[in-house]
């Protein structure tokens, strides 16, 4: 009797967290997998139905890569913010845009950005901030990757 105890606390503790990831991952409204990224990441981030809150947020999605794309800003530190020498990063114009921070990389700061980085300085945890489109070209330095997203407060029936 006490082993069904214990294997039904678990049952119920895997049904917490995949109710917890999949309304993290409900909230990347759109979301596409880059080509590498493997057909088995597909399930992790497929859209759900539901009612979503108005103040986008940075969500982190799980997954750690890079890719190339269009370049709009750099900020110090190991998650994204909001906003750098007063251009927005996240907001509900920049809904879907992504952010990837590493926290081991010295080099391949964009130029001509709007960042807070000094060009004397050379920080290991940065971000780059990336619009919606992206292309399938890793460069083998993986970062984690953010998505600027509104969250779900309510889950729609099935």
């Amino acid at each position: 009797m006490e082993g069904l105890k214990t294997i039904g606390a678990v049952i119920g503790l895997l049904a917490t967290i995949f109710t917890g990831v999949t309304t993290i991952l409900t909230a990347m409204n759109n979301w596409k997998l880059p080509e590498f990224a493997g057909e088995w990441l597909q399930t992790l981030v497929t859209p759900h139905s539901g009612t979503l809150g108005t103040d986008p947020t940075w969500f982190y999605n799980g997954i750690e890569s890079d890719w190339t794309g269009t370049d709009l800003a750099s900020t110090k530190g190991i998650e994204p913010k909001y906003a750098v020498s007063g251009q927005i990063l996240c907001d509900a114009a920049h809904e879907g845009f992504f952010a990837m921070c590493f926290t081991n990389r010295t080099t391949g700061y964009p130029p001509n950005v709007a960042t807070d980085i000094l060009s004397t300085e050379k920080p290991s945890e940065w971000c780059v901030y990336r619009t919606k489109t992206t292309s399938a070209k890793p460069d083998g330095i993986l970062g984690s990757i953010y998505r600027c997203a509104r969250p779900i407060l309510k889950k729609s029936p099935l």
